[in-house]
């Protein structure tokens, strides 16, 4: 999985060197993480939000509110039921 500059987000297939999935956001992407279950992956960046994309729907399922500034990491916590994220706003989340 990666986050770009050019608005992406892709899902990668190691054993076939190319990307299985691609989404698009309407900023750069600074920070990506999968869940246990890799039923979702969650995406920050300029815009100050972390959304969560429902890889099943092939959609943005819910938005994360709070940060001021752009989000620099996200991190799931090994239960999946937390998840921690830090920003440019000098706030951990």
């Amino acid at each position: 999985m990666s986050g770009s500059d050019d608005m992406t987000v892709k899902v990668w297939d190691e054993r076939a060197k190319n990307f299985i999935a691609s989404y698009e956001s309407n900023y750069q992407i600074t920070a990506v993480a999968f869940n246990a279950t890799s039923e979702y992956v969650f995406f920050g960046g300029l815009d100050n939000s972390i959304k969560a994309i429902n890889l099943k729907k092939n959609q943005v399922e819910f938005c994360l509110l709070g940060h001021l500034d752009t989000i620099t990491g996200i991190k799931l916590s090994n239960s999946g039921k937390y998840l921690l994220s830090n920003a440019m706003d000098n706030t951990v989340k």
